[in-house]
């Protein structure tokens, strides 16, 4: 609501008349006896909440990074990359994605196992990549599928 609006709608609810005179202070109340005991409390039950990493996550989990709140994953088709500078460009369901690889990611065959590095992703590669978003994606990890 725009703020003229607003104040045509404060305005009209508004009873007509002088304002109303500033209301009297209430008067004091006397403190309880000291005789008087304090209500019994209700018992709490408390329940542990589970633990982050028994949640489940919203995408398989990652054979090599640590599971974070952080992580995200993304399921996609290479289109670009270059394994001497770190990037790898996929299509996913958001579009065009870059992730940066640094020299410690690890790609992983379908079965989880390490097939060395991004050099073994090539174009086409259907692939989950695992990523943190700090100054852009940040992959950790690279699974072919």
């Amino acid at each position: 609501m725009q703020p003229l609006a607003l104040a045509l709608v404060l305005a009209a609810a508004a009873p007509p008349g002088p304002p109303p005179a500033a209301a009297a202070p209430a008067p004091a109340v006397a403190p309880a006896p000291a005789a008087t005991k304090p209500a019994a409390a209700a018992p709490v039950t408390v329940v542990p909440l589970p633990a982050a990493a028994s949640l489940p996550l919203p995408f398989p989990s990652p054979h090599t990074v640590p599971v974070t709140p952080d992580l995200r994953s993304d399921l996609g088709t290479v289109q670009a990359v270059d394994a001497a500078h770190g990037i790898l460009r996929c299509t996913t369901t958001a579009g065009l994605v870059t992730y940066r690889a640094g020299p410690t990611v690890r790609v992983s065959d379908r079965d989880g196992k390490p097939v060395g590095g991004l050099e073994r992703v090539a174009v086409g590669n259907a692939v989950r990549v695992f990523y943190v978003v700090g100054q852009g994606a940040i992959a950790g990890e690279v699974d072919l599928q």
